[in-house]
């Protein structure tokens, strides 16, 4: 569920959520459940530590998100060298911490890659006309049902914050240590996220 949040409050475009999505709450599987007068349909406000636990993980997804406009961009990625700058606005990388070319998005074996956004790099501008300027992200995806030491890649300002990682149980959203880093260790099935500069207070 985590992993799940995270993707959809760390992707471009307007989020979109159910009702209940933010605690856990399930229809196991039945997505027509307009006429289910039971707890299918029922939305309970009883949370168990479970429910609180997820609850608390979309409130900090959802402050980072309102927070860092790199997540929240109103143009399309060119996804290549900007002009006049040897920095793209996106990138994609394998493991081993070089980028992703082309025709290896084809490779069905290929169950992890890394997301690099630019935060120096958003065509934006704010209602004073000032260029809209944000850290620079670093999200890690493992879809491996093992764990896998994932190289990092230069981070553009100092070194790679660890935000978060799903698959630790309760120390989310850290942001307030340099992590000096060559790889990550991930576990299977999880995502983890870096900034390129310090978060406070999160």
């Amino acid at each position: 569920m985590k992993n799940l949040l995270a993707t959809l409050f760390l992707s471009q475009g307007t989020p979109m959520i159910h009702g209940g999505d933010e605690f856990g709450k399930t229809k196991y599987g039945n997505n027509n459940t307009y006429c289910q007068d039971n707890e299918l349909s029922w939305l309970s406000w009883d949370l168990s530590g479970e429910n609180r636990s997820i609850l608390a993980f979309a409130r900090h997804l959802i402050r980072i998100r309102r927070e860092h406009p790199v997540f929240r961009r109103k143009s399309f990625f060119q996804g290549r060298k900007l002009a006049g700058r040897d920095v793209k606005d996106i990138h994609w990388i394998k493991p081993d911490g070089k980028d992703m070319k082309l025709r290896e998005w084809e490779h069905s074996h290929a169950k992890s890659l890394g997301m690099v956004l630019a935060g120096d790099a958003i065509p934006d501008i704010d209602a004073h006309g000032n260029k809209i300027t944000d850290n620079s992200f670093l999200l890690l995806l493992n879809a491996n049902p093992e764990s896998l030491d994932f190289v990092m890649p230069k981070a553009p300002v100092g070194m790679w914050n660890l935000i978060f990682d799903t698959n630790l149980a309760e120390s989310y959203f850290h942001g307030d240590t340099p992590q000096n880093l060559s790889s990550y260790l991930m576990a299977p099935h999880s995502l983890v996220l870096f900034s390129s500069s310090l978060i406070k207070g999160i």
